[in-house]
């Protein structure tokens, strides 16, 4: 992920239309990647996740410490501002 992220980019959206499955492992990725980005003043906005993936984002209270948005638009506004 570090490499993929430039230090100059403002956000990064993570666009989860397509998955339908997400591990403890995978959950962790994502906070590990949050961090990271916080540490580095960049935003990160996840968007389009369906309901049953949300449902474990709020179970596991991602959806109170990330931003979590409708529509890939909604998230790249949430990066850019």
């Amino acid at each position: 992920m570090n490499q993929n992220v430039a230090t100059e980019d403002e956000g990064v959206v993570l666009d989860l239309s397509d998955l339908v499955y997400i591990s403890s492992a995978g959950l962790r990725t994502i906070l590990v990647m949050a961090k990271t980005l916080q540490q580095r003043t960049t935003k990160l906005a996840l968007c389009a996740l369906n309901p049953s993936i949300f449902e474990i984002f709020q179970i596991a209270g991602f959806d109170r410490i990330l931003t979590i948005v409708e529509s890939r638009e909604e998230a790249v506004s949430a990066v850019g501002s």
